[in-house]
């Protein structure tokens, strides 16, 4: 007997909690989603760990540790860690880590580090690190590791 393995191509959850689940289009409405991989992707008052979606995006009052889309995605009152877009990211009252897109647009919400080609910042927004500042910053504590290595290494070599 052959198991059917075609993915659905729509799939609307609600108040479910799941590990895995990949389809064409989902629309998650409260519930907690370990991995999703769709084409475009849907949160509403929901929790992801990764999302992948092969054209866009949407949280609304939602969270996501990483969310990647190959073109757009849209954050109203939501937030996650890591946040890529190929094309737009738009922010609305929400944040993240680290937002990287062709263009992001953030009105009223805070992130920790921006890589675009362009950034609008609205009123209310605000970014801990632009790149330069990201790189310096990494730089510093590689440098600082190095040396506290090359320290260690000769303090062990003394004994």
């Amino acid at each position: 007997m052959k198991e059917d393995t075609r993915q659905p191509s729509y799939l609307a959850l609600s108040k479910s909690a799941v590990r895995h689940i990949e389809a064409e289009h989902a629309e998650v409405s409260m519930s907690a989603i370990g991995v999703l991989k769709s084409d475009a992707a849907s949160f509403k008052m929901s929790s992801a760990g990764v999302t992948l979606a092969g054209t866009n995006a949407e949280l609304s009052l939602s969270t996501a540790t990483v969310v990647a889309a190959r073109r757009d995605i849209t954050l109203t009152t939501a937030g996650g860690q890591w946040i890529t877009a190929g094309n737009n990211l738009a922010v609305r009252n929400g944040g993240a880590a680290v937002m990287a897109a062709r263009s992001i647009t953030v009105d009223r919400g805070a992130v920790g580090l921006v890589i675009a080609q362009h950034a609008h910042l609205g009123d209310g927004a605000r970014v801990l690190l632009e790149p330069r500042r990201g790189v310096v910053l990494a730089g510093s504590f590689g440098v600082g590791a190095l040396c506290a290595t090359l320290l260690g290494f000769l303090l062990r070599r003394r004994r």
